[in-house]
Order: structure tokens, then C-alpha cells, then sequence
């Protein structure tokens, strides 16, 4: 019961700040156009084949992360592998390139 309720909480204060900050419709072939398929954070390619959760997958990832104030934009994801997406969490990489 308790991890539910912390769930809930956290699904509603990301809902919270994608209304503040800022949101678009975007599809992940909108975000393939414009960044290509490898992974931002290490440049290798994204394996398309394995799940989302398996490391090698594919995640969008926020440039400037929601819980910093980041939009959930087309101008503010990326795709990522999962592993690097987990490992960058939220925070802001000073000498990524927009």
C-alpha cells in the first residue's frame, strides 16, 4: 500500500511539472529525424530489438530533466540507451551539446 501511494505521488508531481514546464506531442520518429539513432550521452548505437528496460534499449531521454524545469519538448529529448538514461539520472551535464 505504501509504495503504491508513493508511486501515485510521484506519477502526479512529474504530470505537475510536464503542465508547468511545458509539453508538445512528439513521436520517437520525430526524435529519430532530428537526432539520429545512437545514443547521445555515449554515441553508440541504440539496439532497437531488446526491451526498453535491457541496458542496450532505447529510452527518450531529457536533455534538461522535468524535475530541473526542463520541457517535455522535442527540443528536450534525446534518445539514450537505458543505461546511460538511468545512470545520468537528473542531473544537468554541463558539456552536453544541444
Amino acid at each position: 500500500q505504501k509504495l503504491r501511494e508513493s508511486r501515485r505521488r510521484r506519477h502526479y508531481r512529474r504530470k505537475v511539472s510536464k503542465l508547468t514546464n511545458g509539453s508538445e506531442l512528439y513521436t520517437e520518429q520525430q526524435i529519430f529525424d532530428k537526432y539520429g539513432h545512437n545514443c547521445y550521452l555515449c554515441q553508440e548505437p541504440i539496439d532497437f530489438t531488446v526491451s526498453r528496460k535491457d541496458p542496450k534499449g532505447f529510452q527518450v531521454e531529457h536533455f534538461v530533466p522535468i524535475s530541473k524545469g526542463g520541457p517535455d519538448t522535442l527540443e528536450n529529448v534525446r534518445p539514450s540507451h537505458a543505461a546511460c538514461n538511468w545512470s545520468k539520472g537528473n542531473k544537468i551535464i554541463q558539456d552536453q551539446v544541444l
